[in-house]
């Protein structure tokens, strides 16, 4: 090798190594570790390696410290809505209200204690997930290898790889010695790349990372070989890097439309509370308001206000949140939910996502035998079966030993024996298999019938190995048997296996001379037929010389290193082995759920777009006959303009992405108005991630970036269980609706009564009120508060996966009309069951006197109290329960929109039944208590003409809601219209 010594060459500063670096593919070795002022020989000195961690900073990517609970309970203080109601208490104090002031605070402390937990918890699970990155490197320092933390790795130092290191920077090769390098992580590709030292001609925007075969890239394994570079880009300047700080820079939560929406709302209830205090005041006097009005006017703005509304929504997503970690989705942000019940979109990578991220061998062509396995790529997975068919006619058997077959028994014995990787046991007793991912298949296969290296040591031992070289495609190893005959077991490519024999297996087992151009053709169809299902073609050979025919000298040549050339000839060829990183079992019926339920898959990957079409194929997220122009090279669909990609189709299959790829497919979706969850393990994937509506990152095989970006990490690495959590968003969001139109029809009835209550008036001009604050709080925070947290926690049907996404927030038109429509029935049967109690003992309001301020009474003139205002007591008593019983049977009536109350099933009703009958006991001694009920709640003892009002009214509530849902079912479309995904793909385009 040429000495790389120094040359004088001006560093980049420190400013320079944070930002994206130049390129060095480009250049030679010599010129790159002439740049860092560096020496191939000797390395950096200590000194000047120590002068360059405090100039250019360690080797970390930053962003991924620990979270700080300080921030998190902040965040969970400081929001609109807990300012809202703290302006209610502020108002409550002012009225002198000691009760309301302590309810609501407890309120606010409720809700701020549940979110924290929750989403410190959640980043709690999330700081157990990040790992650690490459913790220690080999360098060349002062002409000794060192074994240092990667943390202090700089630019310019020597970096040496070994075959199971993790590369812990970016690095030009200056030496490659059979390198390969697992880069999955970076780009997607499931295939481990060849490295050398040539230059790479080309533009940096043209020449992906993929396609930089010269450089190792951090972060990335070593799977097999060895070599040596020098450092080009450390932290932040790493391609790593880059994608880290693209994703982890500026990166500020979002509102989503739920917390906008609620924002609004609390702000808009809380300027109405204000018109209408001003005018309870106005309408008594400004001049000399007494302690009844303005407690009467605060209890109308506590009406308008709902009070459990954000408790009961935290409640909601974090028992949502429980649910989903059952599941194996770890929840980041509680927010992600609602995005995710109305994501029209899924794209998805392919490796280790749909796919199981482990190449297997799937399918072979062994002397004219058809070979089928079908499983798993793990080794320790039992139910793996292997098939054989005689002909393409023939029927398939199952074999489950391949000694019964002496053509297969030959092509497992070169699985077994023809790799340099290794297979062993843990402590476990389970199989792990470590090395180069094309050999791995090969060894899984010959474990399915018990052969491995070891198991055939005894009769074969080993004499020699000729490693895989790419430039004769091809690798071979050289044992002996106990009779003294010398076994040649090859694989490699069909040519470079093919180039070498001299023969080839029959169908009978019997060894035919020559191989003949019209056979040559055939295994070349047989090739183009497995290439064509995306399968990676290896091609198996052997050879056997007996003892007594063995050239003198000849193995002691092969032990020495020598004689390749005399070892690779006279193959006889066996036949054709099929690999590939086959789908998980999951996938296609996930997949097919997520079609039913009006959500498109994308897939989007790094792999070659005939082994992605085909196993977007198998997945079924391309039908036949199916459409080109669904699958796109990322190349051609990266020079696109926005204008031309909004005006067509977008693909299904997007096939070797690059990072900008995977974003510019996410914002053509946003810029159609869909809703996109991005899924993905590989820190290519983390911008996508994080520009998704929904990120999901993968826990297992994920890297600590894209975890970084994500919103949702499934800890199981599973895509059904995407379609899972999309259940369960679909189902909270159903709940937030179904409990929003509870508490809100509460809180209109509630101003409906209270504000048409001010109609009556007695003789001094003093309010006769319908229901006191204490009641108002009540109805809101014992009442409705139990029943909208039943009504959160239900479980959704299997409707709900059955309907396109939701196209609206919370607070649609739907919700709205049935919350005007409920509020003014249940507040008119309120209001009238009050009067009616009233005006049925023949008495006028105007006879009576203040029969809300008993605040300033002594208890002689509490009692005189009493007596004057008994009737109006009753009669507010009975408003009271009516409102009361209508809001525990209307728990039952918003479970479904649409459907009538006497079809609901009641599966998964037992939260529900339980508030009602919980309703019920405390509602009672409101009115029998002596003192509660007078004192406390402004009502008395309720007769049995009341009791009769009180079941009367609502008896027509529940036929009112009977027969306005009916009406809606009569006038408005369907909820469960199946979506015609075929249709929704077809009509991909983005709407004028």
């Amino acid at each position: 090798m040429p000495s790389l010594g120094k040359k004088k060459s001006e560093l980049p500063s420190k400013e320079n190594v944070n930002a994206p670096t130049e390129s060095f593919f480009d250049r030679t070795a010599e010129d790159a570790v002439a740049h860092f002022q560096s020496d191939a020989l000797r390395g950096l000195t200590e000194a000047e390696a120590e002068s360059r961690v405090e100039k250019y900073g360690t080797n970390e990517i930053t962003g991924g410290e620990q979270v700080k609970w300080w921030k998190v309970l902040l965040s969970n203080i400081f929001n609109p809505m807990n300012g809202v109601l703290l302006i209610a208490i502020i108002l409550s104090s002012v009225a002198t209200n000691v009760t309301e002031v302590v309810v609501i605070a407890l309120v606010i402390l409720t809700n701020t204690a549940i979110g924290f937990r929750q989403e410190y918890k959640s980043e709690q699970t999330m700081d157990a997930l990040r790992k650690l990155s490459s913790p220690t490197a080999r360098v060349m320092r002062n002409g000794e290898v060192k074994t240092i933390q990667s943390s202090h790795v700089v630019p310019g130092d020597i970096l040496y790889l070994e075959e199971g290191d993790q590369v812990a920077a970016d690095a030009r090769m200056i030496e490659a010695v059979n390198l390969n390098i697992d880069e999955a992580l970076l780009t997607g590709e499931s295939m481990p790349v060849k490295k050398g030292v040539d230059i790479i001609e080309g533009n940096p925007l043209v020449v992906t990372v993929g396609d930089r075969t010269n450089m190792a890239f951090k972060n990335t394994t070593v799977s097999k070989g060895r070599g040596h570079a020098v450092v080009t880009a450390t932290g932040l300047a790493t391609e790593i890097g880059a994608i880290a700080k693209s994703v982890l820079e500026g990166s500020v939560a979002q509102k989503t439309p739920l917390e906008k929406a609620m924002t609004r709302l609390m702000f808009a209830l809380l300027g109405c509370a204000l018109l209408i205090i001003l005018g309870i005041f106005a309408l008594a006097g400004f001049t000399n308001p007494n302690n009844s009005v303005a407690s009467y006017a605060i209890a109308v703005a506590v009406a308008i206000l709902p009070e459990g509304l954000p408790a009961v929504v935290t409640v909601t997503m974090s028992f949502g949140v429980q649910r989903m970690a059952k599941q194996q989705a770890v929840v980041r942000r509680l927010v992600s939910l609602e995005n995710l019940g109305s994501v029209t979109n899924i794209c998805s990578d392919k490796t280790g996502t749909l796919t199981q991220g482990k190449m297997m061998a799937t399918r072979g062509w062994i002397a004219g035998q058809y070979l089928h396995i079908e499983g798993s790529a793990d080794p320790n997975d039992t139910s793996t079966a292997v098939f054989i068919q005689e002909n393409e006619n023939a029927e398939k058997q199952r074999i489950t030993n391949c000694e019964d077959n002496e053509l297969l028994n030959k092509a497992i014995t070169v699985c077994a024996l023809c790799h340099s990787s290794n297979l062993a046991q843990n402590e476990e007793g389970k199989w792990v298999v470590t090395g180069d991912t094309t050999e791995l298949p090969l060894i899984v296969l010959a474990l399915r019938f018990a052969k491995t290296k070891e198991s055939l040591e005894n009769n074969y031992h080993f004499v020699a190995e000729a490693p895989f070289d790419s430039s004769i495609k091809r690798m071979t190893v050289v044992r002996r048997d106990k009779q003294g005959d010398l076994y040649f077991f090859a694989k490699g490519a069909v040519e470079g296996i093919l180039s070498r024999a001299t023969g080839y297996y029959d169908a009978s087992g019997s060894i035919v001379d020559g191989i003949t151009e019209e056979y040559r053709e055939e295994v070349n169809r047989k090739m183009a037929s497995m290439a064509g299902e995306g399968l990676r073609v290896l091609a198996l050979g052997m050879r056997v010389i007996a003892g007594r025919d063995v050239p003198e000298g000849m193995v002691d040549k092969f032990a020495s290193g020598e004689g390749r050339e005399e070892m690779e000839q006279g193959f006889i060829f066996i036949g054709l082995l099929g690999l590939r990183d086959p789908p998980r079992a999951e996938s296609g019926p996930a997949v097919e759920n997520a079609h039913k339920a009006g959500i498109v898959v994308h897939m989007a990957t790094g792999d070659h777009p005939l082994t992605a079409r085909t196993i977007a194929k198998e997945v079924k997220i391309l039908k036949e006959p199916i459409n080109d122009k669904l699958v796109m090279v990322a190349a051609e669909f990266d020079q696109m303009t926005d204008e031309e990609v909004d005006a067509m189709q977008l693909p299904l299959v997007l096939a070797r992405c690059s990072p900008q790829s995977k974003v510019k497919l996410i914002r053509a979706l946003h810029r159609r108005q869909k809703k996109a969850a991005m899924t993905g393990d590989g820190v290519n994937d983390a911008p996508a991630v994080k520009n998704a509506d929904v990120g999901i990152a993968m826990g297992q095989g994920g890297s600590d970036v894209t975890r970084q970006a994500s919103d949702i990490t499934l800890t199981d690495d599973n895509f059904a269980t995407i379609i899972l959590a999309v259940g369960e968003g679909r189902r909270i969001f159903s709940n937030i609706t179904k409990f929003a139109l509870h508490l809100l029809s509460g809180n209109v009835s509630e101003v409906i009564a209270l504000v048409l209550g001010l109609i009556w008036r007695n003789n001094l001009g003093q309010f006769i009120f319908p229901m006191s604050a204490i009641q108002i709080l009540y109805l809101n925070l014992v009442t409705s508060s139990p029943i909208a947290l039943a009504l959160g926690v239900e479980l959704g049907g299997k409707e709900m996966m059955r309907q396109a996404p939701r196209q609206h927030g919370v607070f649609h038109k739907e919700l709205i009309m049935d919350t005007l429509t409920y509020g003014t029935i249940l507040g008119g049967l309120a209001l009238a069951t009050y009067v009616i109690s009233v005006l049925r003992h023949g008495a006028d309001f105007s006879t009576y006197p203040d029969c809300s301020n008993h605040s300033d009474l002594a208890k002689g003139d509490f009692d005189i109290w009493i007596n004057q205002c008994e009737i109006i007591l009753i009669a507010r008593g009975v408003c009271f329960h009516t409102l009361s019983l209508c809001l525990l049977a209307h728990g039952f009536i918003c479970r479904h929109p649409r459907r009538s109350l006497f079809k609901n099933s009641l599966r998964g009703t037992k939260f529900l039944v339980g508030a009602i009958l919980l309703g019920l006991v405390l509602i009672v001694p409101t009115s029998y208590i002596p003192s509660v009920n007078t004192w406390v709640f402004d009502q008395y003892n309720i007769d049995g003409i009341g009791w009769a009002l009180i079941f009367g009214g609502m008896g027509i509530f529940l036929v009112c809601s009977e027969i306005y849902k009916f009406i809606k079912r009569m006038v408005m479309p369907s909820l469960y219209a199946v979506p015609d995904i075929d249709a929704l793909i077809a009509d991909d385009k983005k709407k004028k």
